[in-house]
């Protein structure tokens, strides 16, 4: 999976756009139903309850296997991404000039995604660039002046899956 200067945490991404004054500008709080869902729908938020959930399933673990099958609980549904997560790899592609999403959201998600995957599917790849010329590098006929680089990396990692390295990102 390839993240390309993601705001990974709702909240804190949009604490920054306030600071710079064009949160009312912003579509985040609309897209995600409101600051009661910032939460739900942050990837970074995500992986923290999921790391927490696999502490708990792992310190828990005779508990877990001699629970009633037929009981079901949110934990059951937050564990069914902890039977994909081992079998993916993110790499992570942050412009260095980026003021729309500083690269410490991206930092903190590898972070997090450390902890609950470990380094070797977690890869973070940093630009010579802007927000908008990341994102604008995997547009047909771009011509940013990242656009090979940021290709060259999401080309490398599509490579590795190809040939079966799922547990690799190169």
């Amino acid at each position: 999976m390839v993240g390309l200067a993601g705001a990974y945490d709702i909240a804190h991404h949009f604490r920054h756009e306030a600071l710079r004054g064009v949160e009312w500008a912003s579509a985040m709080w609309r897209v995600m139903g409101g600051h009661a869902h910032f939460e739900r729908f942050s990837p970074l938020r995500l992986a923290h309850r999921l790391l927490q959930l696999t502490s708990a399933r792992n310190s828990n673990n005779s508990n877990i296997s001699n629970s009633n099958s037929n009981s079901s609980n949110s934990n059951d549904v937050m564990a069914a991404p902890l039977l994909v997560l081992p079998h993916v790899c993110f790499t992570l592609v942050h412009g260095l000039g980026d003021i729309v999403v500083p690269v410490a959201s991206t930092l903190l998600f590898a972070h997090a995604l450390h902890a609950l995957l470990g380094s070797t599917r977690v890869h973070v790849r940093t630009v010579d660039a802007n927000h908008a010329e990341v994102m604008l590098a995997l547009h047909h006929g771009s011509a940013v002046p990242c656009t090979r680089e940021v290709r060259a990396i999401v080309s490398r990692t599509h490579a590795a899956l190809q040939m079966g390295h799922r547990g690799q990102c190169l």
